[in-house]
């Protein structure tokens, strides 16, 4: 009698399992739950969830597939709209027989676009959102800005605030690479203003600071700080050979978006190391011969010094680099305004022992070309400049020294040298 119940009580077992397998796979039609689900999606006001293909279920991958999503979020005056061509939900078995809605423990997105606030479009080839322990894991990979981006946090919710942990993004493009580390990040709801200090970024390997004060989130006003011990241009340009070090750089920025962006950029270095050439001896030396030659002492012997200190630098205007030669900088100034894609130096000035670069110049951004050209004044008695024009396009480097105007410069010195010369062998002779 009691084998019979135990068999019955087995085949009863077995006869539901073959009737759920058999719903699960034949009646089984996952677009029933699409209402439970978007109810499930749609309970935060400020995100709107709309799934406008179909829908399948893996029952061994527990995955939920649909297609044609579209989500679209707006807060603190950051809008984004996205959409994708197929995204996945993975739930189990036990919460898809028994929950009332359609639990989520993780969502993929594949192959969609982000706009955001209408603006900025970004290809997003897939993100995960996770969850564990109670917080919200996002990977996400998108496309844009003529480069891709890597954003990784994690979100959690405490009342009327979103807290960020573990933020990081990455940019590469090219052989560029960014890397920016947040710090925990705490958002409330209706937040108007919001300071985000101790920011971690990396530059190519060069490591820095930055303090962001967001004062007004709609029209968009906020004032940046950047820091950094030591700056590597070379890391970042094309400098030809060169290798500049920029020490204790400071760049302040005060940005404004209404509807259009317009910032002002002011870039300060206390010192700095240009390996490839002595600025300052070529300086000192040739700020020495033309004042002997304005003196008319020497002409011949100093004229041979200069062709040989300074013509043998020049290579059809450009200066060679020697890596053995290092010119010692002091305090970089540079005031920069920032409108229409296009970035204006006002004002350049470089000071250093034995000379004073200034100028101005201007930055297209699409495409990137920079244009600048300057003029090296010599700080000795002679006041000698030498125009000096530089410009970065297809990531290289080019500086021109105008050797005309150098010549024009000299000329008059080396015939007032010629003929106090004359003069006094003239003198000579009658007496």
């Amino acid at each position: 009698m009691i084998k019979r119940i135990v068999l019955s009580i087995i085949a009863l077992v077995v006869l539901v399992i073959l009737c759920v397998v058999i719903w699960f796979f034949f009646f089984l039609n996952p677009n029933h739950y699409k209402a439970d689900l978007l109810n499930s999606l749609n309970k935060n006001p400020n995100v709107e969830v709309a799934i406008n293909g179909d829908m399948a279920l893996d029952i061994w991958k527990m995955e939920l597939t649909a297609k044609d999503v579209t989500i679209h979020t707006k807060n603190q005056g950051l809008e984004l709209a996205g959409s994708w061509q197929k995204a996945t939900l993975h739930t189990s078995l036990k919460e898809l027989l028994f929950s009332p809605t359609i639990p989520v423990s993780a969502l993929q997105l594949d192959h969609g676009e982000i706009t955001i606030n209408d603006h900025y479009q970004l290809q997003n080839t897939k993100s995960l959102v996770r969850q564990q322990q109670g917080l919200l894991y996002i990977d996400a990979w998108l496309k844009g800005f003529n480069g891709n981006l890597h954003i990784k946090s994690a979100v959690t919710e405490k009342g009327q605030t979103l807290i960020l942990s573990s933020t990081k993004a990455t940019y590469t493009a090219q052989k560029n690479k960014v890397e920016v580390r947040l710090p925990e990040l705490s958002i409330s709801k209706g937040l108007k203003a919001l300071t985000i200090n101790n920011i971690s970024i990396d530059l190519n390997g060069n490591q820095g600071k930055v303090d962001v004060q967001i004062k007004h989130f709609k029209p968009l006003r906020l004032s940046l700080d950047y820091q950094a011990e030591h700056f590597d241009v070379e890391r970042i340009f094309n400098l030809k050979g060169y290798r500049l070090k920029l020490n204790q750089l400071a760049v302040h920025a005060d940005v404004e978006k209404n509807k259009k962006l317009d910032s002002k950029i002011d870039i300060e270095a206390k010192q700095g190391q240009l390996r490839g050439i002595n600025l300052n001896k070529l300086a000192h030396s040739t700020n020495g011969l033309i004042v002997s030659l304005n003196n008319g002492q020497g002409i011949g012997g100093a004229f041979q010094r200069l062709r040989h200190q300074l013509m043998p630098l020049l290579n059809n205007g450009q200066i060679k680099p020697n890596i053995k030669e290092m010119t010692t900088l002091d305090k970089l100034t540079i005031n920069n305004t920032l409108s229409n894609s296009q970035l204006v130096t006002d004002q350049l000035r470089w000071q250093a022992p034995e000379f004073v670069i200034t100028g101005k110049g201007k930055v297209l951004l699409k495409p990137f070309v920079a244009n600048y050209p300057l003029t090296l004044s010599l700080t000795g008695a002679s006041n000698f400049i030498i125009p000096y024009h530089i410009l970065y396009r297809n990531h290289t480097f080019q500086g021109k020294v105008d050797e005309e105007n150098i010549r024009q410069q000299i000329q008059p010195i080396i015939q007032k040298a010629v003929q106090e010369a004359l003069q006094k062998r003239f003198r000579a002779a009658f007496r």
